[in-house]
């Protein structure tokens, strides 16, 4: 439908333009259409049916794992069903005479957990995403083409979607090259603030407590001759984990060597943030689609 959107309006265009497409069919439910149902089926979909909360449940200990990392195979037909959308967008924009001139930029907010155990907290594992800073969570892709490429190229530096507007001067100068999305002083953060007051409901109903749930979890990840090195830190506790690729990654250390701290001390306040009346404020039609998104 976003597609179909996209391509309408894109179609009326005489001058420049650009635009932002969010692809929802990651998101929990996980129901790709059959023809990219996979590697799920009729069983998982009925699983995922009696499932009151796909994450809490099995956070909590009322469901066992296999059932999480099963769900796995649904959420891969919903990659799979995104990744068709993609492939039609690229080829119409071949089609009219777009594609060579165009930025285009393919990424995802986050990943998702199946019951990978946390790196950093002890006796925790993953279902969803926005409780740890867990490779499976942060590592997502991005794919990049920019105007006038004719060969392709793989960045194995850390790169941060925050070099979004200098990679568009860039290309707009005509001075773009393909690690454009690497900070120039190498490194990458990500934070993940713990749990709102909807999500500590949830966790004192379904685990008794919101430990170790709440907190912040602050992550900085550096290039090194040696490949990728994420540090980790929560609370008193601390972790040095190697990346080797996408799939890859151990933890090598209890410690993250004060490099998270020393990180984050270092960043200025600007003044940008405002207090808000949170999500409870919401109403309407926003509050139903954030309760469909397990926002509410």
């Amino acid at each position: 439908m976003y597609v179909d959107l996209f391509l309408d309006w894109e179609e009326t265009r005489n001058d420049s333009w650009a635009a932002c497409i969010n692809l929802m069919d990651g998101h929990m439910p996980y129901e790709p259409r059959p023809e990219h149902d996979n590697w799920g089926g009729k069983r998982l979909q009925k699983l995922q049916q009696d499932v009151d909360d796909q994450v809490w449940e099995y956070l909590g200990g009322h469901r066992p794992w296999w059932e999480k990392r099963a769900m796995e195979g649904l959420y891969d037909g919903t990659i799979r069903q995104m990744d068709a959308q993609i492939e039609r967008l690229v080829s119409t924009l071949k089609e009219r005479g777009e594609y060579e001139d165009t930025l285009i930029v393919v990424t995802g907010d986050h990943g998702e957990g199946f019951g990978e155990k946390s790196q950093v907290k002890p006796d925790v594992r993953l279902a969803g995403h926005g409780k740890d800073v867990h490779e499976a969570v942060l590592h997502v892709p991005l794919v990049v083409k920019f105007p006038g490429q004719a060969d392709s190229e793989t960045v194995s530096a850390a790169a941060s979607l925050t070099e979004f507007p200098r990679v568009v001067d860039a290309v707009l100068d005509g001075e773009w090259d393909c690690d454009a999305f690497v900070p120039d002083d190498g490194a990458v953060v990500a934070s993940t603030h713990g749990l709102d007051e909807p999500s500590q409901a949830l966790a004192e109903e379904f685990c008794g407590s919101v430990m170790p749930y709440g907190g912040v979890s602050r992550t900085v990840y550096e290039t090194t001759d040696e490949g990728v090195v994420q540090y980790q830190a929560w609370e008193d506790a601390a972790s040095t984990v190697r990346i080797f690729d996408a799939k890859t990654a151990w933890k090598a250390a209890d410690t993250d060597d004060g490099v998270v701290s020393e990180t984050f001390g270092a960043f200025d306040d600007l003044g940008v943030r405002e207090e808000s009346e949170g999500i409870d404020a919401a109403e309407g039609a926003t509050k139903e689609r954030l309760k469909d998104l397990g926002y509410l």
